[in-house]
């Protein structure tokens, strides 16, 4: 038993059984069992035992965002670093990557080291749309990744100008039926979370609507302030201003609950269509193949994060709510946003590109 033990610990270590080798014919047999015992306590200290994990982390961990800097998602990976340097002694570095969607910056960390030094930010777009809409999207978010841990989530909003006589979400779908077309709703872009709440909301009432894709959010608000567009689903960030000074009417939102941000806007769910549930989120991902022992550990200090005050009050700044999640969780629950995301584009008719 001592000799395998000795065995499996020297060939940590290379060119170690050549050391043994010769050290066998410079000492007679005696010497070599001491000798040999010596061995196995020092390179049992140097290696640990054959399970043991190394320490993580040593060096600095880039956590990549495959989004530009500012904006929610910016803002979480940054609040989330400073609290993860502070907790692991290490620098966790935010690396911007944005372009194609986030799916490029996504796809590179696909195929990076599996080991612990580089994350990504994943999100409900990279994530379960995008395998949607795309033909050749270059990683499968489930055979690629290993999900750490759920961040934040972000509900929508559907607001409306004054231009369209409705104070409730009833009265608003019953008047958009009497519209050959219906009403006409903006988002930030194909396939965004604006773009699938608003083809939900068609899918379970029968809402007619054209979609108008705007390259973001803002100009698509800007419009919508302007009067040029009528409808659309945005964030509660977005359009909290424009709904506190009159501008815009909040209808309903998409959260199962009501959210603690806007509590006075009733959810979609309560305003007749029960299950009623669309939002953006985002979590921390890492390689497929990443320790187990470094996943789980991370998952608890983000848990805890998301227990920490001044972390919150960073979320609800940006119109965000924590959103924890074990990795078992997050695991099934990528499956099924997954999932629906494909229902839900294959209902709404959206051609992959």
């Amino acid at each position: 038993m001592v000799d395998d033990q000795l065995l499996y610990v020297i060939k940590k270590f290379q060119c170690l059984h050549i050391l043994q080798r010769g050290l066998k014919m410079i000492f007679n047999r005696k010497s070599w069992q001491n000798l040999r015992y010596l061995l196995i306590l020092t390179l049992a200290t140097l290696a640990g035992t054959p399970n043991a994990q190394p320490k993580w982390p040593e060096r600095p961990v880039k956590l990549i965002v495959p989004f530009p800097v500012a904006g929610p998602a910016d803002a979480i990976a940054r609040a989330l670093t400073e609290k993860l340097t502070q907790k692991l002694g290490q620098p966790f570095i935010v690396e911007n990557r944005p372009g194609g969607g986030g799916d490029t910056a996504t796809a590179l960390v696909a195929k990076a080291a599996a080991d612990g030094y580089t994350l990504v930010l994943g999100a409900g777009a990279t994530l379960a749309v995008s395998p949607a809409l795309s033909k050749h999207l270059a990683y499968d978010s489930i055979r690629d990744f290993a999900p750490v841990a759920t961040l934040a989530t972000a509900p929508n909003i559907l607001v409306i100008n004054d231009s369209v006589k409705a104070n409730s979400l009833k009265e608003f779908i019953a008047l958009s039926k009497t519209k050959q077309d219906g009403f006409s709703f903006a988002s930030g872009g194909k396939g965004s979370s604006g773009h699938m709440s608003a083809e939900l909301l068609r899918s379970v009432s029968g809402m007619p609507f054209v979609h108008v894709p705007y390259k973001g959010q803002a100009q698509a608000l800007t419009d919508m302030v302007g009067g040029h567009i009528p409808a659309m689903f945005a964030t509660l960030t977005g359009a909290r201003e424009f709904i506190a000074t009159g501008k815009l009417r909040a209808l309903a939102i998409t959260s199962p609950v009501r959210s603690q941000l806007a509590p006075e806007i009733p959810t979609v769910s309560e305003s007749g269509y029960p299950g009623f549930q669309n939002t953006s989120w985002w979590g921390v991902l890492a390689p497929s193949g990443t320790s187990a022992a470094i996943v789980k550990s991370l998952n608890l200090e983000i848990t805890s994060i998301l227990n920490d005050p001044e972390f919150r009050k960073t979320l609800a700044i940006y119109g965000t709510e924590p959103f924890p999640m074990t990795t078992d969780q997050f695991s099934e629950f990528l499956r099924s946003e997954i999932e629906r995301a494909a229902k839900l584009v294959q209902y709404a008719g959206i051609p992959k590109e």
